[in-house]
């Protein structure tokens, strides 16, 4: 799994840094187990960047069981998860929103005010030193486990754009 990140179409922005422990993503199952690992590493944050809460990325048990027990096993745990339009995760009854209205002291779901503060890629950093990045176009995406150069690349986007965005809130309502 580990290769080289040029046989993926990255923006400019995350073509330089630690590239050798780059691992290219082609599958879904790949993205799926390289978030899971990932979340497992994690000490105390996690940024999320999506358009819609990918269902099939961010909705599978074993994703959620390792989110929780970041979330249980870190006192100082913070999720960060800012998507562009959730209402069809809503719809689905999406695990990820669910976990959000329990754990709400350590999770917080934002909406950016607008387009222009949101990228339409989808993208996780991991305590500000790993990340996982997916194309917008096509299936395939890359994680690294350490390149704060280009964690940091993200977070120059996710920062501003998340003190911008207002709490999304259809995704803090419970439902009875």
């Amino acid at each position: 799994m580990h290769n080289n990140s040029e046989h993926i179409n990255l923006p400019d922005y995350l073509r330089q840094g630690n590239i050798e422990q780059d691992q290219l993503l082609q599958t879904l199952q790949q993205m799926q187990n390289a978030l899971i690992t990932a979340t497992g590493n994690t000490l105390r944050s996690i940024r999320i960047n999506t358009p819609n809460l990918e269902y099939a990325l961010y909705n599978h048990d074993p994703f959620i069981s390792a989110l929780t027990g970041f979330i249980r096993d870190n006192h100082h745990a913070s999720v960060q998860i800012l998507v562009q339009d959730s209402r069809e995760a809503i719809q689905q009854g999406h695990a990820l929103i669910r976990l959000a209205q329990r754990l709400t002291s350590s999770i917080e779901i934002r909406k950016p005010t607008s387009k222009d503060n949101f990228k339409q890629a989808s993208f996780v950093v991991f305590d500000n030193i790993g990340f996982f990045y997916r194309n917008a176009v096509g299936n395939t995406g890359v994680y690294n486990q350490q390149c704060k150069h280009r964690a940091t690349n993200l977070l120059e986007f996710f920062t501003p754009a998340w003190e911008q965005a207002e709490q999304d809130i259809e995704t803090r309502r419970l439902s009875i």
